[in-house]
């Protein structure tokens, strides 16, 4: 257990480095976008048939870069409300 939790301390200091942080997030974004690219492009031409063509097959790259967009907006409006003045 504590191998357990000394990886995951290395890989949090990781993740605050900039170019390895970064790198780690947009790989995390390309696993997170592709089982929900497969469940949107089976799903929304069934539950959104109303949207515009164009939306209902999104292509996997977008879909990345989306999320890594929406983590980065995130990050910058809701920063204020996790740091805590110790």
């Amino acid at each position: 257990m504590e191998g357990l939790i000394k990886f995951v301390g290395s890989l949090t200091l990781l993740m605050n480095l900039p170019f390895v942080g970064w790198i780690f997030k947009i790989l995390a974004a390309m696993i997170t976008a592709f089982p929900i690219q497969i469940m949107w492009t089976a799903m929304a031409p069934i539950y959104f048939y109303w949207l515009p063509v164009i939306y209902l097959s999104i292509p996997y790259w977008h879909l990345v870069w989306l999320i890594v967009l929406i983590g980065f907006v995130k990050g910058l409006l809701l920063s204020g409300i996790f740091n805590k003045a110790e």
